[in-house]
C-alpha cells in the first residue's frame, strides 16, 4: 500500500462526481489533497470525506494563462511527494507547478485531455493573435516537458500529440474511469422513471445527455428524428432553461416541428441522478462533429450509459471511436442520412432484445472503462522511482 501524498490541481474536481479516481487513491493509502479555481462558473461542491478541496487565487484569466496566488506557501504547508495537474502542459500553470516539483525535488503529472495540434485548437482568434498564442504554448512546453515525469493522456490522438510534444515514453492512455458501483443497470429506476414519463414498454426512448453547443450535434440528431417520422419513439433531453445563445433558439425551433408534439420528455437531472436516467432509456446518441476548435476529447457520457447496459450511438468523430470500443454502434460524424439509417435499423429491435446485450455493454466498461482500470494504469507509474525524466537543477 502506497503512503504517498499527493497534491491534485484539477477544476473538474469542484463537482465531486469527478473526484472518484481520487477517492480510490486514498482508499489505496495516498493521502490526497485537491486545488480547484476559486473563480469558476461551476459551484464549488463539499469536500469528499477524508478529502480535503482547496479553492485557489488566480492570476490571470485564459485557461493556459494563469498561475495561482499563494501556491508556494499551499504546497509548502502540504509538502507533497507528488503534484498532478490536470491541464494541457503548454500551460503557465504547468510552468509554475514544474518549476515548483523542480526546487523541492518532487514528482510532477500532467493528465491531459487535449486532442488537437496548437495551431487547431486556436483557430477562432485572428491570425496575430494565434501566432502569439502558439509562439507562448511552445515556449510553455520547451520548459515544462524535460520536468514533467509522467504525461496521461486520455485518447490516443492525445497521446501521439503528447509523443510529438517530446514525451516519448513518459506517456501512458487511460481511461477517465466510471463508477460502476453508481453506474449500472437498475431495473427499478428504469420502471419508476418510465410510468412516471407514461411510457409504455414497447415504446423506444431515445436520449441526448450532454452540453448544449454545435460541436456536440445536437441538430443533427433533431433533423434525423424528424425524418424518422412515424416510428415509435420518445426523446428525452434537458431543457437547458439556462442557456441562452443562437444555437439554443435553433435547438427550440426545430423542436416546435409537429413530429415532437408529445414526444418529447425534459429531463432536470444532476450527475447523481444520471444512472437512473439512462437506465429509462433505450438509446443513448452521441453526435459530435468538428466544429471550429471543439473535437470530442472524450464523451464520458458514452461509457456511462454503457455501464448501464444501455444501447449507445455514437458519431465517429474524435476520441468517441475507442470511448466505445466495440459496444457502441457508430456511424459517420456529421451525416444525417447514416444516422437516420442507424436509428431506423435500431428501431426495428424490440426494447426486450436490445437488452439482452446489457451485460455486454457492463462488462466491456469494467474491463476498459472503470475507476478500478484507470487506478491500475496510473498506479504503477505513480508509484514509480523518484527520479525526473530528465535532470534538471
Amino acid at each position: 500500500m502506497s503512503h504517498l501524498k499527493i497534491a491534485v490541481f484539477a477544476n473538474c474536481c469542484r463537482l465531486q462526481a469527478n473526484r472518484g479516481i481520487y477517492e480510490r487513491m486514498a482508499a489505496d493509502g495516498w493521502k490526497v489533497r485537491i486545488f480547484v479555481q476559486a473563480d469558476h462558473y461551476v459551484v464549488l461542491e463539499p469536500d469528499t470525506d477524508g478529502i480535503p478541496v482547496t479553492p485557489m487565487e488566480r492570476h490571470g484569466k485564459r485557461s493556459r494563462f494563469h498561475v495561482y496566488k499563494g501556491l508556494d506557501r499551499v504546497l509548502k504547508e502540504f509538502m507533497p511527494d507528488q503534484v498532478l495537474l490536470d491541464l494541457e502542459p503548454d500551460s503557465l500553470l504547468a510552468c509554475q507547478l514544474a518549476r515548483w516539483c523542480a526546487r523541492h525535488h518532487k514528482r510532477f503529472y500532467v493528465q491531459t485531455c487535449e486532442n488537437q495540434s496548437i495551431w487547431s485548437t486556436t483557430v477562432n482568434a485572428a491570425l496575430p493573435v494565434r501566432c502569439a498564442i502558439t509562439l507562448l504554448r511552445h515556449l510553455f512546453l520547451w520548459y515544462t516537458v524535460p520536468r514533467i515525469h509522467h504525461v496521461f493522456p486520455i485518447s490516443l490522438d492525445g497521446k501521439r500529440l503528447l509523443e510529438g510534444f517530446g514525451f516519448g515514453k513518459n506517456n501512458t492512455l487511460i481511461p477517465l474511469g466510471v463508477d460502476t458501483e453508481k453506474f449500472q443497470p437498475n431495473t427499478t429506476s428504469r420502471h419508476t422513471l418510465r410510468q412516471s414519463w407514461h411510457v409504455p414498454d414497447e415504446t423506444h426512448v431515445i436520449a441526448y445527455f450532454g452540453r448544449l453547443m454545435p460541436g456536440k450535434g445536437v441538430h443533427l440528431l433533431l433533423d434525423a428524428l424528424i425524418q424518422l417520422g412515424e416510428a415509435s419513439w420518445m426523446l428525452a433531453m434537458d431543457d437547458f432553461e439556462s442557456e441562452g445563445s443562437d444555437y439554443l433558439r435553433e435547438i427550440n425551433s426545430q423542436l416546435s416541428h409537429p413530429v415532437f408534439a408529445d414526444r418529447l420528455i425534459r429531463i432536470h437531472a444532476t450527475h447523481a441522478e444520471m444512472p437512473h436516467y439512462m437506465n429509462a432509456v433505450d438509446i443513448v446518441v452521441v453526435p459530435s462533429i468538428h466544429h471550429g476548435a471543439f473535437l470530442e476529447q472524450y464523451g464520458r457520457v458514452v461509457p456511462e450509459a454503457l455501464a448501464c447496459g444501455t444501447e449507445v450511438i455514437t458519431s465517429d468523430s474524435g476520441s468517441l471511436p475507442e470511448v466505445g470500443g466495440k459496444v457502441a454502434i457508430r456511424f459517420a460524424a456529421g451525416s444525417i442520412p447514416a444516422l437516420v439509417d442507424t436509428l431506423s435499423r435500431s428501431l426495428k429491435i424490440s426494447n426486450a432484445t436490445r437488452r439482452q446485450s446489457l451485460a455486454l455493454r457492463q462488462d466491456w466498461v469494467v474491463l476498459h472503462a472503470s475507476l478500478p482500470q484507470q487506478l491500475c494504469l496510473m498506479k504503477p507509474v505513480l508509484d514509480g522511482p523518484d527520479s525526473l525524466s530528465q535532470s534538471i537543477p
